[in-house]
């Protein structure tokens, strides 16, 4: 039958008399159930974990009798819900790379098929590290016994920066904690003449480090002689009277 709304009278008849009953049946069309995957989202990265949850939710204008989620094509699981509306999660392990899922709703009159969701799981990798104040071998000149000298690092990690160690001849100078994916510090310190290597490590969020070094030169600059007195010998010069000599006569 098409589906409307049907006006049905049923008709009943014995030998004496005759009984009539009316009454109003509906048919609707029969929507398919909704479905998409709310977990993880689109183009969503995961980073340092290999282990996620996949989550789909699905509706129907009358009952899902099953979810089913796919990832890379292949089911991972299934649930017989039996209600109109439902949210189904499964724990799944990947390797490092892109996947994408995508999950099946079904009622009694058929099945839907979702969006696929594209995703990334990615290994965790130490943070980088570079010092770029000043550069390695750098060579500084001075006159006096010491020299202050500014330093600068940079850092950044695919999670968090939580912490930057700068050493210079195996020293600490300085240690700076940090909860962003970018760091940079600024410092100075003061150093005598000779070689030097400055190290800075920054760590991340899950204890990984990466190390920067640089080598660098003090030294003292030389100065040009001076004269303390001077003498002129007896070569026959004539002189004035007042006892000077007279150059070119």
């Amino acid at each position: 039958m098409t589906p409307k709304t049907y006006t049905v009278t049923v008709k009943a008849t014995d030998l004496f008399r005759e009984t009539t009953k009316t009454f109003t049946l509906v048919i609707k069309t029969d929507n398919p159930p909704q479905v998409q995957i709310t977990k993880p989202t689109l183009g969503q990265t995961f980073i340092g974990t290999k282990t996620i949850e996949i989550t789909a939710f699905a509706i129907d204008d009358r009952e899902v009798k099953s979810i089913t989620i796919y990832v890379d094509n292949k089911k991972i699981g299934t649930t017989q819900p039996n209600a109109k509306s439902y949210t189904f999660t499964k724990t799944v392990t990947l390797d490092y790379g892109t996947h994408y899922a995508y999950a099946e709703a079904c009622d009694v009159f058929g099945c839907t098929k979702s969006k696929e969701v594209i995703f990334y799981i990615k290994e965790d990798r130490p943070p980088y590290v570079k010092i770029t104040n000043p550069y390695d071998g750098e060579t500084f000149e001075i006159m006096t016994n010491s020299i202050s000298i500014p330093i600068t690092v940079y850092a950044r990690d695919d999670l968090k920066v939580t912490q930057i160690t700068v050493k210079i001849d195996d020293k600490t100078i300085k240690t700076q904690q940090y909860s962003s994916s970018v760091a940079t510090l600024a410092t100075s310190y003061s150093l005598s003449v000779g070689t030097h290597t400055i190290t800075a490590t920054a760590e991340d969020s899950s204890g990984k480090k990466s190390s920067d070094s640089v080598t660098i030169t003090i030294k003292r600059k030389a100065t040009p002689p001076q004269i303390k007195s001077f003498s002129i010998p007896e070569i026959g010069w004539s002189k004035t009277k007042d006892n000077a000599y007279v150059i070119g006569d």
